[in-house]
């Protein structure tokens, strides 16, 4: 299968490839640029400064990886939001909070999620960082024009939520969408074929069915009133408006006008920005003829406290590992866990005498099973010798939740997406697209099932019985590992596995996790677990530079990625062939054997 998309995607690679063949100059001249901005003096706070939040952005897990085709569209005004790091954003809220500099907080603009960027799991722990913020009595201002269901759970946390007079709430619900390709493939000749172990383990439908199954429909909408349940709940506590009259305004006018929203208490005021520009001048002591009021940009005031890691000297660390985007056999590229790569990382901090304790933040929904089991041999080595603690994201689920059990303590919020322990087998051929277009391909063998792999042809009731026998092997073997890790009766996980997916507050009620809590819990309990107080927290990878990903993409050990086009009807349609693409292309596990849960799912 591999092999197959290898192929198929052949003429696209060869354009990227000439394409910077062709730019190779003017990388080399963008990269000299970019090493000498970074090497500038960190921005000055003016006094009485309010930090400037702009919700238009992408908060991701992991540092940037500082991909070329990222930097190139920056620079030119082009590509995807800007990207933040979720522990910078956390981090840089509270210690404004405590800054005298700052006077406030503003927010605006609309969340940008990219990949798994700006789940709910992750706005939850930046709303609980506004929520301290506003705790010291600081103003906290939200300026909403068009707010999403994600902006709102950020913004609600306001101590004064101001909306554009023509504005609207948009906030229906939660929606889940579904890609199923399964008709699409049988009209182009391309069969599926699935072997799997867990009643919910729902992954390959998307490939083979047309239509959503009884189990997949059960467990999405269990996940769903999980996950909404945490929106209502923020909302209600902060607006002052009970959840069963919030719930019913939600459910009777869906999108709400800004003057119902301040009919109903959703909002405080109605301004044009200019009256609220004003305010805010006042605010930090600017007169109304200034052009702006005095602040600093979020992203400028985590770049004045980002602390290069050779200026830590020999202080005790804490190392965050990242596992963000599906795990990919080999290794990798942006947006993907490679399994060697990763276990490469593992091992260099497992002999790093200066890291005391490790948290593995986890944002994935799985993919390749060998990946999986890789990386997590390497976390059993680590663990043998430093605490381990893992800190769950937005999804930790199937592949995510393979690498997360031995450990010492397991964290998430109550909307991740967690669990679907089960395995899958998602296997292509093209037989009917070969009759199509008139090609015969044949086979000589050596053994009876020497083309089980192979694409040429659909899999007999004989070689779907031993590939299903594999994946019951490792079914059993994802059960050991969890009742062993997470030290409890075979039959208990058995009760929950079958490839079903939970939310946080369930899993913890199941055992899956230990304690619900964000990336600061986690950090603080390996601490207290290594017995150190004074410490540095790392993360790994690290943030690279353009020049060491340039020098990366020219010894071909990372594969560049299309960029983004943002902007109405256009970019849905590149979103939805971008997903059906990206689920295709990170299927390569060397088997076809997959720990993934239900991609295809788009919380919305």
């Amino acid at each position: 299968m591999k092999d197959f998309f290898k192929m198929l995607f052949a003429c696209l690679l060869a354009l990227v490839v000439a394409g910077m063949a062709m730019m190779f100059f003017g990388l080399v001249f963008i990269g000299i640029m970019a090493a000498a901005a970074g090497g500038g003096a960190k921005p000055q706070i003016p006094r009485s400064a309010i930090m400037v939040f702009d919700l238009s952005s992408n908060i991701a897990d992991a540092p940037p990886s500082g991909a070329i085709e990222d930097m190139i569209a920056e620079s030119l005004g082009s590509g995807g939001p800007p990207r933040l790091q979720l522990r910078r954003v956390v981090d840089a809220i509270d210690a404004a909070a405590a800054d005298s500099r700052i006077t406030g907080l503003f927010m605006q603009g609309s969340f940008a999620p990219v990949d798994y960027g700006s789940g709910y799991a992750a706005l939850l722990e930046v709303r609980h960082a506004i929520e301290r913020f506003r705790a010291t009595g600081k103003p906290v201002v939200a300026y909403l024009v068009a707010p999403s269901t994600r902006d709102f759970l950020v913004a609600s946390a306001a101590s004064r939520v101001v909306a554009n007079p023509l504005g609207m709430i948009a906030t229906p619900g939660l929606a889940a969408e579904v890609m199923y390709l399964g008709g699409t493939f049988e009209k182009f000749g391309i069969g599926v074929q699935v072997a799997k172990a867990g009643k919910y383990k729902s992954a390959g439908e998307a490939f083979s069915e047309r239509t959503m199954s009884d189990a997949e429909r059960e467990q999405t909408t269990a996940l769903l009133d999980d996950v909404w349940t945490e929106f209502v709940k923020g909302v209600s506590e902060s607006r002052n408006i009970p959840a069963d009259e919030l719930q019913a305004l939600i459910d009777r006018e869906g999108v709400v006008t800004a003057e119902r929203a301040l009919e109903v208490g959703l909002v405080d005021e109605l301004l044009d920005f200019p009256d609220l520009l004003d305010e805010l001048k006042r605010l930090t002591g600017r007169p109304v003829d200034a052009p702006t009021f005095a602040q600093v940009s979020l992203p400028a005031y985590i770049a004045q406290r980002t602390t290069p890691d050779v200026a830590l000297g020999s202080k005790d660390r804490i190392a965050v590992v990242y596992a963000e985007g599906e795990i990919v056999d080999g290794e990798g590229g942006p947006g993907l866990v490679g399994g060697d790569r990763l276990a490469r990382e593992l091992r260099e901090i497992r002999r790093d005498p200066k890291v005391k304790a490790v948290v593995l933040r986890v944002n994935s929904p799985g993919g390749s099973a060998i990946a999986s089991e890789v990386i997590r041999r390497e976390l059993v080595l680590l663990h043998a010798s430093k605490p381990l603690v893992v800190s769950m994201g937005s999804v930790a689920a199937s592949g995510g939740y393979w690498i997360s059990t031995d450990s010492d303590r397991i964290y998430a919020q109550p909307n991740t997406i967690t669990g679907s322990i089960g395995v899958v087998a998602i296997l292509p051929n093209l037989e009917g697209l070969a009759e199509k277009i008139d090609l015969n391909i044949e086979s000589i063998m050596t053994g009876r099932h020497a083309d089980i792999f192979s694409i040429a042809k659909p899999r007999s009731p004989e070689a779907m019985s031993v590939l299903q026998k594999l994946i019951d092997d490792i079914y059993v073997k994802f059960i050991d590992r969890v009742a062993d890790g997470r030290e409890m009766d075979r039959e208990a996980v058995e009760a929950i596995a079958g490839g079903r997916v939970w939310s946080g507050a369930d899993a913890l009620e199941r055992g899956l996790v230990d304690a619900i809590g964000g990336l600061d819990d986690a950090i603080a309990h390996a601490a207290e677990l290594a017995e150190i107080v004074d410490y540095a927290v790392v993360d790994v990878p690290a943030a690279r530079t353009f020049l060491e990903e340039l020098v990366e993409q020219m010894q071909q050990k990372a594969n560049p990625v299309a960029g983004r086009v943002q902007g109405g009807a256009a970019e849905e349609a590149q979103r939805i062939v971008r997903s059906a693409v990206r689920r295709l292309e990170v299927l390569n596990d060397p088997q076809g054997v997959y720990a993934m849960m239900p991609v295809s799912i788009e919380i919305r």
